[in-house]
């Protein structure tokens, strides 16, 4: 019946249509493959380029820290002032507290002079405490010992 009716004709109409859209859909799939194959090729010369800028730069930073290190053990000025800069510089203290010290090394005697400004008395707060009082209902605030009544 579907002879007489032009269904065969029809039918092969549309093998041959989805044949033609399965064989471009093949090539675009080819072509991106290709395309990501070529990428994924260019990946590992890419990171064996950044592996040796990395191990360049730890080199450089190695040497500098020898160089560093065998300045310091010949007891060089420059090396033994940087050192204790790096010391104090990392010594732990309050946010507020200022860090004001100059260092000078001396060869000759294998002295290092330190000249540190503590903080100034205006750094110490002017209420040691405040204290709310319920049955008053007020704050109450109380002055720092001085250094003769500790």
């Amino acid at each position: 019946m579907g002879k007489l009716f032009g269904g065969q004709a029809r039918h092969q109409q549309q093998v041959t249509a989805a044949r033609a859209v399965f064989e471009e859909e093949c090539r675009k799939h080819a072509a991106a493959e290709a395309d990501r194959q070529r990428q994924l090729g260019a990946y590992p010369a890419e990171f064996k380029h950044w592996c040796e800028k990395v191990e360049a730069d730890v080199a450089a930073h190695n040497a500098q820290v020898d160089k560093f290190a065998a300045d310091l053990s010949r007891a060089e000025p420059n090396a033994v002032v940087e050192y204790f800069g790096l010391v104090l510089g990392n010594s732990v203290y309050p946010d507020d507290f200022p860090q004001h010290y100059r260092l000078a090394y001396v060869p000759e005697s294998r002295q290092l002079v330190v000249e540190y400004n503590p903080p100034t008395l205006d750094v110490i707060p002017a209420v040691r405490e405040h204290r709310y009082v319920k049955a008053r209902d007020e704050i109450r605030s109380s002055a720092p010992p001085c250094k003769g009544n500790s």
